[in-house]
């Protein structure tokens, strides 16, 4: 047996469906955004990390080698006086550490670009059934309270039938006799003066 539907504000309803369609947009933005910075970080650590570091390894060598290239020059020179070759020592001692920096940032590079994509790839399979949800049940759900509300709306325009008009038989409720059985219309008529 159905049970009568207890619709009190066809409002709640639009406000509910448009809440739903605000959630889906919300969560679809912040998937897109994050997939976003997923991929902005996979380049990064991809591309202009590892560029930038060769770079540095180039140029942080070439003040190396002039560093080293100077400390011989005044070593050479401190044969024949008491000059002294401390700073030159310390220049080629920065030198070597600033160039041993970038190897170990460009290796770094290297094993933090592979466990970005593994982790990228979990993330992104994490994100698969939030995903699914957006685009299948949200959307659903905006579909069925569309379909309720367009049900309601022609329930609505639906005219009931006036209370003060005569019943299809010709006789109202309380036209009918006590005794007197009122049959609807169509069904065939009981013998005079039989058991009813």
């Amino acid at each position: 047996m159905r049970q009568a539907a207890n619709v009190r504000s066809l409002d709640a309803i639009a406000a509910a469906k448009a809440a739903v369609a605000e959630f889906r947009e919300v969560v679809k933005l912040a998937l897109s955004e994050a997939s976003a910075e997923v991929q902005r970080t996979h380049w990064w650590l991809q591309n202009e990390q590892p560029l930038y570091w060769r770079g540095e390894l180039k140029k942080r060598n070439d003040k190396l080698q002039q560093a080293k290239s100077e400390y011989h020059r005044a070593q050479l020179q401190a044969i024949n006086s008491s000059v002294s070759t401390r700073e030159q020592r310390k220049l080629v001692d920065r030198a070597q550490a600033a160039f041993e920096e970038a190897e170990k940032k460009a290796a770094l590079c290297r094993r933090w670009a592979v466990e970005f994509e593994r982790e990228s790839l979990l993330f992104r399979g994490a994100l698969q059934p939030l995903q699914r949800a957006v685009e299948g049940d949200l959307e659903r759900a905006t579909v069925r309270l569309d379909q309720l509300m367009d049900r309601l709306d022609a329930y609505l325009k639906v005219q009931a039938p006036e209370s003060g008009a005569p019943r299809a038989s010709g006789l109202s409720p309380t036209d009918a006799s006590p005794t007197q059985r009122v049959d609807p219309p169509g069904a065939p008529s009981a013998p005079e003066g039989g058991a009813s």
